[in-house]
C-alpha cells in the first residue's frame, strides 16, 4: 500500500515547501522511492526545475486520466534525483472540487514500490486537496506547516479545529513574537516534529541545492511517514 505524505501551510511564506522536499530527502537517504506532488508550484522553483512542465493541471482536464491513470501520470514524471520524482504543478487553475479526477491521479500515483509527498498548498484549499487523497487512499498522514508568529498561530488554531491535522510540525525563530511553547500550549497539542529556521536552508532553497543538504535537524522529519508499519515495502533507518 501506498504512504503518502500531506503537507499544508496555515499561509503563505511559513517553509511548507522546503519542509516536504526534505522530507522527501530524508526518506530518500532512508532507501525509499519518492514521487513529490507539487500543488503548490513551488518545487520547481527549489529544485530548479522547468516552471511550465506539464503537470496537475494538464492531467485533471486530460482524457488519458481516464483511460488509464498511472500510464498518464508517469509521461508527466520528472527526474529529481536517483529514487526521486517530481510531479508538476503545471499552469493554469486548480480545481480542488473535481474529487473524480483528483481520485484518479491519486490511484495513478499508488504502488507498492514508492511512497508519495505532497506539497499541498495552504489553508482550507490545501485541506481541500487532501480530502481528495481520504477518499481513495487511507494511508494518506496530514501535517500542519506553521511558523512562530502571531498570525501563524491564529490561522493554525481554526484550521486545526476544523481539519485536526494528525501531525504539526513548527519551524521555530528567536527573532520572530512567539516561542514554541506559546504555539504549543495555545493549540493544546505537542508539536511532532520542531525545525530551527536555518540560513543555510535558505540559502540552499535559493541556489536549488536543499536536495543535497544535510542539516543536524534533518532526523527529526523521519517521524512524518512511519515507514516501519508492516505494510511499507521500505524501511527507515535511525540517524
Amino acid at each position: 500500500m501506498t504512504h503518502m505524505l500531506g503537507l499544508v501551510s496555515v499561509k503563505g511564506g511559513v517553509g511548507a515547501s522546503v519542509t516536504a522536499l526534505r522530507a522527501a530527502r530524508q526518506a530518500r537517504i532512508a532507501g525509499a522511492q519518492i514521487i513529490l506532488v507539487d500543488v503548490t508550484g513551488d518545487m520547481a522553483v527549489l529544485t530548479h526545475n522547468d516552471s511550465e512542465a506539464d503537470g496537475l493541471t494538464d492531467l485533471l482536464g486530460s482524457s488519458a486520466l481516464h483511460d488509464d491513470a498511472a500510464a498518464a501520470v508517469e509521461r508527466h514524471l520528472v527526474d529529481l534525483d536517483v529514487g526521486m520524482r517530481l510531479l508538476p504543478r503545471g499552469l493554469g487553475e486548480l480545481d480542488p472540487t473535481d474529487r473524480q479526477a483528483w481520485g484518479m491521479i491519486w490511484d495513478g500515483l499508488a504502488g507498492d514500490d514508492h511512497h508519495v509527498v505532497i506539497d499541498a498548498g495552504r489553508g482550507d484549499a490545501g485541506f481541500a486537496v487532501l480530502d481528495t487523497v481520504e477518499d481513495r487512499h487511507g494511508e494518506l498522514r496530514q501535517a500542519m506547516v506553521l511558523g512562530c508568529g502571531f498570525q501563524d498561530l491564529v490561522r493554525a488554531r481554526a484550521l486545526d479545529d476544523v481539519f485536526e491535522p494528525e501531525g504539526i510540525v513548527v519551524i521555530t525563530d528567536p527573532q520572530r513574537c512567539l516561542g514554541l511553547s506559546d504555539i504549543e500550549n495555545s493549540l493544546e497539542r505537542t508539536a511532532d516534529v520542531v525545525l530551527a529556521a536555518d540560513r543555510s536552508v535558505a540559502n540552499a532553497a535559493d541556489s536549488g541545492q536543499l536536495l543535497s543538504l544535510a542539516t543536524r535537524d534533518g532526523h527529526q522529519l523521519d517521524v512524518l511517514m512511519d515507514l516501519q508499519a508492516d505494510t511499507a515495502p521500505l524501511a527507515w533507518i535511525d540517524r
